[in-house]
């Protein structure tokens, strides 16, 4: 199984790794774009810490974000939010899904689709 591991500002063009982990460290806010194309499902997770996130989502693929943890604020507007868990509207209609779980920290997590 593929892994990749590294600090956030990721942008997805085209996928082929099935796990992606991302470490989000202290200081300024971190962007992870993951619109790009997928082949297959893929599952993130990522370490919240106390550095801000802001998560780009694709409107196209099936969506689910856990959120575990964490004293920090999670915005996530458009999608639906049952306890800890937020999904969009694909989810659970498209050919692949991206799982995300977060561990949160004291930051904020915003999800923004796009």
């Amino acid at each position: 199984m593929s892994q990749i591991r590294g600090f956030c500002s990721i942008v997805i063009v085209s996928v082929s790794v099935l796990i992606l982990v991302c470490c989000v460290k202290p200081g300024k806010t971190e962007h992870l774009d993951l619109t790009g194309r997928y082949n297959q499902d893929v599952d993130i997770s990522i370490d919240g810490g106390i550095r801000s996130a802001r998560i780009f989502l694709p409107e196209s693929l099936g969506i689910r974000v856990r959120v575990a943890g964490g004293l920090g604020s999670v915005t996530a507007s458009g999608m639906n939010k049952r306890k800890k868990v937020y999904t969009n509207d694909s989810y659970g209609k498209t050919e692949f899904t991206i799982l995300i779980n977060i561990k949160a920290g004291i930051g904020s997590i915003d999800l923004i689709s796009k």
